[in-house]
């Protein structure tokens, strides 16, 4: 396995200088791959952090007062999360 990942990189002397020439491609194509994918991961989590950041910020909490009786409980299921009940509030 080891002999065909290398198979570039090993001597011969009838490799001609355009196999030098694209093996340095292929490596130079594999090195702006890598590094242009890591630099567009970490464009788009700063771009979610500073979307979140402003989301967070639009937020704000008020104070509701229910002018009507729920209809029904929520179903509290086993991780202890209920559901959604809509009721009236002003």
């Amino acid at each position: 396995m080891k002999r065909r990942l290398l198979w570039r990189w090993r001597r011969n002397p009838f490799r001609r200088p355009s196999d030098r020439v694209e093996t340095w491609i292929v490596l130079t194509t594999w090195i702006v791959a890598l590094a242009g994918g890591l630099l567009a991961g970490n464009a788009a989590g700063s771009a979610m952090v500073d979307d979140l950041a402003t989301q967070r910020a639009a937020g704000h909490a008020v104070s509701a007062v229910v002018t009507e009786d729920a209809d029904a409980a929520p179903a509290v299921t086993e991780d202890g999360i209920g559901g959604v009940v809509h009721v009236k509030v002003r």
